[in-house]
């Protein structure tokens, strides 16, 4: 009798180990969102007050939420770094709207907030934004996932 235990603890911590190294790969990867960009718009504070937003124009830029560094990195004619301070956690807006935030600082030590938004329509389909605001200027990003 005393061999068999031995026998079933031993595959029980075989179980345990193969079980917590497959937790640890899928968790690791679940931590990292890719995307792509599609559109980009800007807008600058003027004045003390916000002007309007220019035009969308056409992008192609890889996005990388990489949480378990807690880094956003926009692929960008000038790669764009911003180290998470702060994970705001998840809220929404009156429209239903889930927006994620993230209160960051960028490679020249200038804080903002990195907001990605999942928008809904009134047809129930989605869309994704991800939003960069520092104190005087803004830029948002059509965004598609990358599976």
């Amino acid at each position: 009798m005393p061999i068999k235990l031995n026998i079933m603890k031993k595959i029980l911590i075989t179980f345990l180990i193969l079980f917590a190294s497959i937790t640890t790969v899928v968790s690791q990867n679940s931590n990292i969102l890719k995307l792509r960009t599609t559109e980009l718009a800007i807008k600058y504070l003027e004045s003390n007050s916000w002007g309007d937003w220019s035009d969308w124009k056409d992008t192609n830029v890889l996005v990388v939420f990489d949480l378990d560094k807690d880094r956003i990195r926009i692929f960008s004619k000038e790669t764009q770094v911003y180290d998470v301070i702060e994970d705001e956690g998840q809220s929404y807006d009156d429209d239903g709207d889930e927006i994620y935030s993230y209160l960051c600082v960028n490679e020249d030590g200038s804080r903002c907030r990195v907001e990605l938004w999942k928008r809904y329509r009134t047809n129930g389909s989605s869309y994704n934004q991800l939003y960069i605001k520092f104190s005087d200027m803004r830029w948002v990003y059509n965004l598609d996932v990358i599976d």
